[in-house]
């Protein structure tokens, strides 16, 4: 990162090669940024973040621009201030004429996240209902680079976290098959399975189904043992308080312990 950092001084002689330039340093410093966030060094990430925002601008890559500041978003989102979300989604959404229908998609499910944590229900479905819009536009090739994660699987769970947020008997069942089918369509990304594994688990604790919620809890478990992400650890824990809610039938004590093993000491 350094590195490349030093590479912007240097004279470009076309315009064109100067932007590709800044383009390439915003996407090295955006997935910098995300290791960081995973690794929950959130000072060193919106650092890295918003080098990588200010080196899209520079490249006038409005797609990139989108990408950054959707994770920006989210790492507010996960500091419990879906405020800031909301903001940094509705400024990744200027021009979004701009912007390929899988941008588009993935930042409304972002924002119908923060909508719904505000409690903003009407919105949030809507959001919810214009993201599965767009991402039914989506062709193959015709995702940036900085967008190559985002699948099938990541619009369901991303709508699916929407939906159980607002809480209703419907929207939870709704959104708990979307995150569902977004665990069953992962393929290799672990990360994001045993995230959506242990959110699913939370949401069947609520609920009351304490089968499903051992099922699913103990799958997140186990492939959480070959994951290094230091927001997976934090789910776990929130997991695992979750359980404690609860009163100790079998497969939630079993589940209990299951969790605190794969936890690391206090």
């Amino acid at each position: 990162m350094r590195y490349s950092l030093i590479l912007l001084k240097a004279h470009c002689p076309h315009a064109d090669l100067r932007a590709d330039l800044f383009s390439a340093v915003a996407f090295l410093a955006g997935t910098s940024g995300f290791m960081a966030f995973d690794a929950y060094d959130n000072q060193s990430a919106s650092r890295l973040y918003r080098l990588a925002l200010a080196c899209a601008e520079d490249a006038g890559d409005w797609n990139h621009r989108a990408i950054i500041l959707a994770q920006l978003g989210r790492q507010a989102f996960w500091l419990e201030d879906p405020d800031s979300t909301l903001t940094y989604i509705e400024m990744a959404q200027v021009r979004a004429d701009r912007l390929t229908p899988g941008i588009r998609a993935m930042l409304s499910g972002v924002r119908a996240r923060a909508l719904a944590r505000l409690g903003r229900t009407e919105d949030a479905i809507s959001a919810v209902g214009h993201a599965d819009e767009q991402f039914g536009k989506v062709t193959t090739g015709d995702a940036p680079p900085g967008l190559y994660w985002f699948t099938a699987a990541q619009h369901l769970a991303e709508t699916g976290h929407a939906l159980v947020d607002l809480a209703s008997p419907k929207s939870i069942v709704e959104g708990a098959g979307r995150i569902t089918r977004a665990i069953d369509t992962h393929g290799d990304v672990s990360r994001s399975r045993v995230l959506s594994q242990a959110r699913l688990a939370m949401v069947h604790l609520s609920t009351g189904d304490t089968a499903a919620a051992s099922t699913v809890g103990s799958a997140a478990v186990e492939e959480a043992e070959s994951v290094r992400s230091h927001r997976v650890t934090i789910l776990l824990a929130l997991l695992r308080r979750s359980v404690e809610q609860h009163p100790a039938r079998a497969e939630v004590a079993e589940l209990h312990e299951r969790v605190t093993m794969a936890l690391p000491p206090a």
